[in-house]
């Protein structure tokens, strides 16, 4: 009984060193078909999935003063002038509402470049410097009784409703 497979049997005459050239040969002709393939997905190729010359662009559709989907609001405006500043020719938008899920349903899917009027703070995103600041201004028809009114736990709300 043979102490080896019988496919042995039929490598006779090939000799380890023939072995040592010629499979680092079938190695390399097994991966050309991919390299080549490498070589076509290069920046700018027809095989790109991002077109360069589209800033993408993640907002909220509904969240005037800043965005709308009408281009209304002035960070659509910011975004058109970010898109020229960086040799982009157009800018595409992602709508998503402002809500919890709102960087993992965008630009964590990958389905922007930037996004537009986001709070600063949050350990998902990059920021970058603030241009817009905000705080609270309570306004109301002079002489209904507001006057003198200077913070939120001021007995005067009570009972008012904000809208």
């Amino acid at each position: 009984m043979p102490k080896h497979p019988a496919w042995v049997d039929d490598m006779t005459g090939c000799t380890a060193s023939k072995l040592r050239v010629v499979l680092p040969i079938l190695g390399a002709l097994a991966l050309l078909p991919s390299n080549v393939l490498a070589q076509n997905a290069g920046l700018g190729a027809a095989g790109e999935l991002v077109d360069p010359d589209i800033l993408r662009v993640c907002a909220d559709p509904s969240n005037m003063p800043f965005t709308d989907k009408n281009g209304q609001g002035f960070e659509n405006k910011l975004a058109e002038l970010v898109a020229k500043k960086t040799g982009r020719k157009s800018v595409a938008y992602t709508w998503f509402p402002t809500v919890t899920g709102f960087v993992r349903n965008t630009l964590g899917a990958n389905r922007c470049d930037i996004i537009m009027g986001y709070a600063q703070g949050d350990e998902l995103v990059q920021n970058t410097n603030a241009y817009y600041r905000s705080a609270y201004v309570l306004v109301y028809p002079k002489g209904n009784g507001m006057e003198g009114v200077e913070t939120i736990e001021d007995p005067k709300l009570s009972g008012k409703r904000i809208g």
